[in-house]
């Protein structure tokens, strides 16, 4: 049962794919903008912010900007100025995203797309930056770090290396916002 959960779940991302390789950072290098839209399950209007985003070379093969920067008449401005790190030349999918103040968050590159999960301040985030034709698709899904719901113990047949009729307990964990923004190409 888990085991095809993971297989579908992977199918699932497979698909999505548009085809296209992009070589991370040559295809990647550039200026992008867009207007991002914030969604919150219990307000009927959405919040926006028109995003800048900057990746350009510091060190070649090792370092480059990540300058994301957002404009809202909500927030006023707000700039994340950071840098994407290739930490392990024996590792290729593995990045970091070094904020600059001792706060770094592992990125796994694959199928053209960044991707990291980390808590904070008591939620969970999980972020994917995907390039695809004409810019770069960006998400992030934020939720509590506490469980919303438990679902019941499922026994285990033939699955995962446990015993037969073990337990496995499924929590979910409720997503409070998702921002997202199709950062298009600027020349």
């Amino acid at each position: 049962m888990i085991r095809s959960l993971f297989f579908l779940m992977s199918l699932f991302c497979l698909v999505q794919a548009d085809g296209q390789a992009y070589d991370f950072p040559e295809d990647w290098v550039g200026d992008y903008a867009g207007t991002m839209l914030m969604h919150y399950p219990t307000v009927s209007k959405m919040d926006t912010a028109e995003v800048h985003f900057e990746l350009k070379e510091v060190i070649p093969d090792s370092v480059w900007t990540y300058i994301m920067s957002y404009q809202s008449k909500k927030y006023g401005e707000i700039v994340k100025d950071y840098f994407i790190v290739k930490p392990e030349k024996h590792k290729p999918y593995l990045y970091h995203l070094d904020e600059k103040d001792g706060i770094v968050i592992e990125q796994i590159l694959m199928d053209n797309t960044f991707y990291s999960s980390f808590s904070v301040l008591g939620s969970y985030i999980s972020s994917r930056m995907r390039r695809v034709e004409g810019g770069i698709e960006f998400e992030i899904t934020s939720a509590k770090e506490e469980p919303t719901y438990k679902s019941d113990n499922i026994p285990i047949e033939d699955d995962l290396e446990l015993e037969d009729g073990d337990l496995i307990e499924v929590y979910s964990y409720l997503p409070f916002t998702v921002q997202r923004v199709f950062l298009q190409e600027v020349d």
